[in-house]
């Protein structure tokens, strides 16, 4: 499996009921694409970058059939000209150190 990490800092002017909406729609095409598993989505309490969505490809050739999609060249460019600024995308695959997640034994109790 992949995972696609955006994330973007949303603009100051920007009206958050087009974000609304434009989120609204960004998620109909994602959830229809062949090999789709999921999609998490984070802010930062900290600061910039403001937003963090993951989707998570069980190939990266599926990740790269939506990429090379309209859906998918329509919904990054409204968001990158009207609703954000520094939009960044990385794809990650699996570590071949640590494959797996690591998680504390089971408590005993």
């Amino acid at each position: 499996m992949i995972e696609v990490h955006i994330t973007y800092d949303l603009l100051p002017q920007s009206d958050p009921e087009a974000y609304s909406e434009w989120q609204r729609k960004a998620i109909v095409p994602v959830m229809k694409r062949k090999g789709f598993v999921e999609l998490k989505a984070h802010r930062n309490l900290l600061g910039s970058p403001h937003i963090l969505l993951i989707t998570v490809w069980e190939t990266l050739s599926d990740w790269a059939g939506f990429a090379d999609s309209g859906d998918w060249a329509e919904l990054i460019e409204k968001l990158g000209t009207s609703l954000a600024t520094h939009v960044d995308i990385r794809i990650w695959g699996p570590s071949p150190v640590v494959p797996e997640p690591l998680r504390p034994p089971a408590n005993t109790h």
